[in-house]
């Protein structure tokens, strides 16, 4: 992998376990599972590949 859309096509849905068409223009990307779980509580969201590093909030399900 030698540009940055390699490293982002590979490595966003490794980590994550979502397919990186599922991503948008911007999204944040932490290894701290206590605030997605946290954040995910306080929006009545779920939480997306639990077993995984990096595990993310569903977009449809998340309005700000």
């Amino acid at each position: 992998m030698k540009t940055k859309d390699e490293i982002v096509n590979n490595w966003l849905p490794r980590y994550t376990g979502r397919p990186i068409e599922s991503f948008g223009k911007y999204f944040l990307l932490t290894n701290y599972t206590y605030y997605v779980e946290l954040f995910a509580k306080w929006h009545n969201v779920p939480v997306e590949g639990k077993k995984k590093t990096c595990p993310a909030l569903l977009p449809m399900a998340l309005q700000l």
